[in-house]
């Protein structure tokens, strides 16, 4: 049997990338885990105790901006935009055909699509929220803070 690191993968090369800047993202945060636990600043210097963490969280971080970059000019945003649109698509094709097949009378077809669109929305401001949280806070000036 071969080693596992030898499988190969069937994802596309945005994926990868993703991939990647996931991976690192997560290597970032156990290096900064690590790093918190320094209770003196002399720990982080050159021949401390936290030092190599130190080396490891710098080279990691830079990797993640790196990939980061690659991803944006690669498009990926853009690419999973599209996907996830298309999903939605699909998703709403599903379920105007389950409504329809239902057999339900015009009042309680109108009730479940508010339901439905209720339920969407709260979702929609949900990532929404989320997605503010994750690119950052604007300040006044328009500048990232």
């Amino acid at each position: 049997m071969a080693h596992l690191i030898a499988r190969q993968l069937d994802i596309s090369p945005w994926e990868a990338l993703l991939l990647t800047v996931k991976r690192a993202a997560a290597w970032s945060q156990f290096y900064e885990t690590k790093l918190a636990g320094c209770v003196d600043d002399d720990e982080l210097r050159p021949g401390g105790t936290h030092y190599d963490w130190v080396q490891a969280y710098e080279r990691v971080t830079d990797k993640l901006a790196r990939y980061s970059k690659m991803a944006v000019d690669a498009g990926v945003a853009a690419i999973m935009v599209q996907q996830a649109r298309s999903e939605g698509e699909t998703i709403a094709r599903v379920l105007n055909q389950a409504i329809g097949a239902a057999g339900l009378s015009e009042e309680q077809e109108t009730a479940l699509r508010q339901a439905l669109r209720a339920a969407l929305l709260e979702v929609s401001e949900e990532a929404q929220d989320r997605a503010s949280l994750t690119a950052g806070t604007e300040e006044p000036d328009g500048e990232m803070a």
